[in-house]
């Protein structure tokens, strides 16, 4: 997943204007809104994480790189979070090969097991499902 919102749009400047847009209205401009980037990316939240986190990504993605993985794996590493990271070594923006979803599904069933085991005490809380309007607020 995205960790970094300011680097998920390289070289924007020179985006055509309608695809500028588009990211401007759903993730928020890289210039005019740099400085709420720069606070609200994950990477800068990482303090803020008490849950375990599951992060996958596929070698070859062009949108979302390995930059984004590495960096949040290793900032949270560095400040002791419980974090599993799984680079899928021939995908890239999702899994679609059907080996590596059912793969993915594995691994995402071991998570939950192993973090939701006992529903009186859990170490993950999952709370009401909502719809939430693009672009976020």
């Amino acid at each position: 997943g995205v960790t970094d919102i300011r680097i998920l749009f390289p070289g924007f400047e020179n985006y055509p204007k309608p695809s500028q847009a588009y990211i401007a209205r759903r993730w928020g401009h890289p210039i005019k809104d740099k400085a709420y980037m720069d606070e609200n990316s994950p990477t800068v939240q990482v303090d803020r994480i008490q849950c375990p986190v599951l992060m996958a990504y596929g070698f070859f993605d062009p949108r979302v790189t390995l930059e984004h993985g590495q960096k949040m794996h290793n900032l949270m590493k560095s400040r002791g979070k419980d974090v599993e990271y799984i680079v899928s070594k021939n995908e890239g923006h999702g899994f679609r090969k059907e080996e590596n979803a059912i793969a993915w599904m594995d691994r995402v069933d071991a998570f939950l097991k192993k973090n939701l085991r006992d529903r009186k005490n859990p170490l993950v809380t999952v709370g009401k499902a909502v719809v939430v309007e693009m672009p976020a607020k």
